[in-house]
């Protein structure tokens, strides 16, 4: 009930959450990312010195994540891979689940 009070007569802009997200030049994506890089098989340390650096460089120089990451030498996964790490589908692929599981909180 706690959170059906939290939520109802909340009003959702759809466009406008497109919109933030745009603003953030993917760093939104900057964890799925990393973990595709480590999947990938780069040890973690590199992979997150990689995401880092280039999160610095998306934020300053106000390009995307993906462009920043296309262009660096050390990122050697496939297009496929960063499709995916930068896909929202498949970032809200469990959401249903989180609302479901929320409905049988008390």
């Amino acid at each position: 009930m706690k959170m059906r009070g939290i939520v109802e007569g909340m009003q959702v802009h759809p466009d406008r959450m497109l919109e933030n997200l745009d603003r953030s030049y993917g760093l939104v994506f900057s964890q799925p990312v990393l973990l595709a890089l480590i999947d990938g098989g780069l040890a973690r340390d590199d992979a997150y010195r990689i995401v880092q650096d280039a999160a610095r460089t998306a934020w300053e120089q106000r390009r995307p994540l993906r462009d920043v990451l296309e262009t660096d030498e050390r990122v050697s996964v496939p297009t496929s891979v960063l499709d995916d790490a930068f896909s929202l589908d498949h970032a809200l692929r469990n959401v249903g689940l989180v609302f479901d599981a929320l409905e049988d909180v008390n």
